[in-house]
């Protein structure tokens, strides 16, 4: 069993000397040497880390923007000139192809017509004067409406997608002419058979614009619980529509009407 000595409690501390590696090893400098060698691969190993960590952060800004550049020189390179591509932007987008009503679908109501109306009802933009060749409009022969003065100056223009959304709208209001009341709406002027006229034009307008486009974007089909036949959707890389009317209803130089 261990005893306590009072004696011990009240005893100087006392401290032993550590032999160096060069007395433990009987050679002068090998410990020095072993420090230094032991500094150099702990900077080493720093640096290392420092290089790759950079070189990581490096590939990742040049990959992130290659992709912007290359949306955009794509956007531009496949699109007609037009100064609202400053507001393209892309994303991935899988579309809801089901069948559940939403506020753009079923019986017109006021909501439903204001949802549409906030999708194509905006003014029109400037075009610059020097962008018509590039349009194939290379003289002012036409009764294009001016905008602006001096430098500024160019021509009204509607967005495209717009217009092709007022279309569909329009043929969707003429399926429901019955249920709601488009008397006072100008597309709806005219008498029957010019609505009908227009109506043609629309249905013909979004034909020519579904077949150049010609989504190839593959179409799956899947045989449900019930036995039915149903779509399932995959994703399809999209203009950002939101951000085009914004530009558009930021740049608007006058009103339109339908």
């Amino acid at each position: 069993m261990w005893e306590l000595d009072p004696r011990r409690l009240f005893q100087r501390l006392r401290y032993q000397q550590v032999a160096s590696i060069d007395e433990v090893t009987g050679s002068p400098g090998v410990g020095q040497k072993a420090v230094q060698r032991k500094g150099r691969l702990y900077t080493l190993t720093h640096l290392s880390i420092s290089f790759f960590c950079l070189i990581g952060s490096i590939s990742f800004f040049f990959n992130k923007y290659y992709h912007q550049v290359s949306d955009d020189k794509c956007v531009r390179r496949f699109s007609a000139p037009s100064p609202a591509l400053e507001a393209v932007e892309l994303e991935w987008m899988t579309f809801n192809d089901v069948f559940q009503p939403d506020e753009y679908s079923g019986y017109p109501s006021a909501t439903s017509e204001k949802a549409w109306a906030a999708l194509w009802d905006f003014g029109a933009f400037t075009v610059p004067l020097d962008s018509l060749a590039g349009l194939n409009k290379s003289s002012m022969t036409g009764d294009f409406r001016l905008v602006g003065s001096g430098p500024d100056a160019g021509v009204g223009g509607l967005l495209e997608g717009a217009h092709q959304i007022h279309c569909l709208n329009l043929v969707r209001q003429f399926i429901y002419r019955d249920h709601w009341d488009y008397s006072q709406l100008p597309s709806f002027s005219g008498g029957d058979k010019t609505r009908r006229h227009h109506v043609d034009h629309c249905i013909e307008t979004l034909r020519m614009v579904f077949a150049c486009q010609s989504d190839v974007t593959p179409y799956y089909l899947a045989t449900s619980q019930r036995g039915t036949v149903e779509s399932r959707g995959l994703p399809h890389k999209c203009r950002k529509y939101p951000m085009l009317v914004d530009w558009v209803n930021a740049h608007s130089v006058f009103d339109t009407v339908e």
